[in-house]
């Protein structure tokens, strides 16, 4: 500070302090002027309540004459706690010294330290020098605290099932507008969100902010959630989104069943499912020809396709399909809701085919009158009669009432070794052609033959016969069953004829294979359906149905007659009035002519033909 200006009243004083000075040590004056100058730092800004800061002033000696100073200071506003370095020192003319003041602020506000230097030597002028130096203290308001923001707080995305590292980008910024801040993270995953990766921390200016990544894991379809939990110094905040996990493989359809065209009206259809991940059952939907007929198709889990992860079937066999081509259109979702696209889509052709009209040929079923056959002779003694050799041997003659008379034994090679023979003619309809035509005979449940025909071609009509050796059958009526079945690529059409036939077998006759007592009939009781058959000598046959009252009649043909039992007999009633008995099981025991001529068959006690005896003398 400039040395004080000088006064004529400072003089005055000078003066008549001098009286006063010859009762104490007398010091010479300096013969110049003392001056003292306090450069001061200037200006100093400081946070609140904060302690030990230091003002250095620079005291210089701009008087006359050498000086030893005195140092003192004076505050104002939020300043305190001042302590000086020295508090006196002296000084050379033209020299300095430093003071260091070190002060505490306290509040927010503006203040004021001064450094005062007083000299204690007297100038020329009477006077000491004296100066002063300030420093104008600030105390600034403190920043305030930084504050921490993540965002997004409920962002969306999407990552595919089961897929790893995918990111998930978040800002993080200061939005307190004061220090800045440095940042770590946390991260918590949930849900279809397996697995997270935080990023590493960062540093944020104030206001300042960036950019984020996390890395996270998901698994099957659903959703999820992935948080970031950001913490400060001072603060913390969560960002968040939530994650879809979506399946982009859609399913698909495949038409396992039929594999080719098929033949029948509704064939069995089957529908393969087929996903990566998974399917829902209850979005599925399949339409034949544009109407929906998902009820008619079941759905079972598990088992096919084989080479799919998630595998299921839809199956039907009553779904009818029209004549020509037929559209098949199947579609179903996944779990995440992804669906076929586009949906699966088949064609199915139906050609036309159906069974065979079948028809019996030639067929005598229960009744084989060999003498309406046409006969050819065959040398002596024989002829061929119904396709069947028929051989005479005429016994040692008798005479019986004026006439020459012998018993005649018959062959019949059809009875000898029996091959009955089933004959039909079938017609295929036109249409799709058959691979290939199968036919069978069973008799008495069991199969006795068989063949198959090729190359048949539709709309046409062949002849079959079917013959089986029977002479392991007793002599009967037997039922059987002649199919007739057109076999195409994944069907079958069936004609099915249900008839009897008769079996004549005398393989064992007592008389010789094939061989029989021309005239000597058998009855055959408990045929099926309560019939009795009717074998003749010569090996014809027919069949009595019952007719009520103990009486069964012929079969049709020239004359229906009939059997009637009586007591424990049974009694052919033939025309012209002849009348044949036969004994309880059948064995031809009696005829009688219209003339009341009797003729009469015995038999022992192991079946066989003792005697026969015939009318008149001489006749046994």
């Amino acid at each position: 500070m400039p040395a004080q200006p000088r006064t004529f009243a400072a003089a005055f004083l000078l003066a008549v302090g001098l009286g006063a000075a010859a009762r104490a040590p007398y010091r010479a004056p300096c013969p110049g002027i003392m001056s003292v100058s306090v450069q001061s730092p200037g200006s100093a800004q400081w946070p609140p309540n904060t302690n030990g800061h230091t003002a250095t002033f620079t005291i210089y000696n701009t008087g006359a004459c050498n000086d030893t100073y005195t140092f003192s200071y004076t505050v104002s506003g939020p300043i305190s706690g001042v302590s000086l370095n020295k508090t006196t020192a002296p000084v050379g003319v033209g020299g300095n010294t430093t003071v260091i003041a070190t002060y505490n602020v306290g509040s927010p506000g503006f203040g004021v330290l001064t450094l005062t230097a007083k000299g204690n030597t007297i100038g020329s002028d009477g006077l000491k020098a004296i100066g002063s130096g300030s420093v104008n203290v600030t105390v600034t308001q403190p920043p305030p605290p930084p504050q921490i923001a993540v965002t997004p707080d409920a962002g969306t995305t999407s990552a595919p099932l089961f897929s790893q590292n995918n990111t998930a980008s978040f800002t993080v910024a200061e939005t307190g507008g004061g220090t800045g801040d440095q940042v770590s993270f946390t991260c918590t995953p949930s849900g279809a969100v397996t697995s997270c990766v935080p990023p590493a921390s960062v540093p944020l200016g104030p206001g300042g902010s960036t950019l984020v990544s996390v890395s996270y894991n998901v698994g099957a379809p659903g959703t999820g959630t992935l948080l970031l939990h950001g913490q400060g110094s001072s603060s913390s905040d969560d960002g968040q989104y939530t994650v879809t996990v979506t399946d982009p493989v859609a399913p698909t359809g495949r038409l396992m069943l039929p594999t080719g065209d098929v033949y029948v009206s509704a064939p069995t259809i089957k529908i393969g499912w087929c996903d990566n991940n998974s399917l829902n059952a209850a979005s599925r939907w399949i339409k034949v020809n544009g109407i929906d007929r998902t009820s008619s198709f079941d759905y079972v889990a598990g088992s096919e396709p084989a080479d799919c992860t998630a595998r299921a079937t839809s199956t039907t066999a009553s779904v009818a399909l029209n004549i020509g081509s037929n559209t098949v259109q199947a579609h179903i979702c996944d779990d995440s809701g992804t669906c076929t696209n586009p949906d699966a889509t088949f064609n199915i052709k139906r050609l036309d085919a159906n069974a065979a009209v079948v028809t019996l040929i030639n067929h005598n079923r229960d009744n084989q009158d060999r003498s309406l056959c046409l006969n050819a002779s065959a040398g002596d003694g024989a002829e061929v009669r119904c396709g069947d050799l028929l051989a005479y041997h005429a016994l040692p003659a008798f005479r019986s009432m004026g006439r020459d008379r012998s018993l005649t034994l018959v062959y019949n090679s059809a009875v000898a070794e029996p091959r009955p023979r089933v004959a039909a003619q079938a017609t295929l309809p036109s249409g799709a052609q058959p691979q290939n035509v199968y036919t069978e005979l069973t008799v008495s449940g069991a199969t006795r033959a068989s063949a198959t025909f090729s190359s048949w071609a539709p709309g046409t009509t062949r002849q079959l016969v079917l013959a089986f050796d029977a002479t392991g059958f007793v002599t009967g009526l037997y039922p059987f069953t002649l199919l007739v079945r057109s076999n195409y690529p994944g069907a079958v059409y069936d004609a099915i004829v249900n008839d009897t036939l008769i079996i004549v077998n005398r393989e064992g006759s007592e008389f010789g294979a094939g061989w029989y007592p021309s005239g000597l009939e058998h009855l055959f009781l408990s045929q099926p359906g309560g019939s009795i058959l009717w074998v003749g000598g010569d090996g014809s046959a027919k069949i009595y149905r019952s007719i009520g009252g103990g009486q069964w009649q012929a079969a049709a043909g020239g004359f229906r007659d009939v059997i009637v039992q009586v007591g424990t007999t049974y009694e052919r009633r033939s025309k012209h009035g002849i009348t044949v008995t036969f004994d309880a099981i059948g064995r031809h025991i009696s005829t009688r002519n219209r003339l009341g001529h009797i003729s009469t068959f015995t038999w022992d006690g192991n079946g066989r033909l003792i005697q026969v005896k015939v009318p008149g003398p001489g006749g046994d």
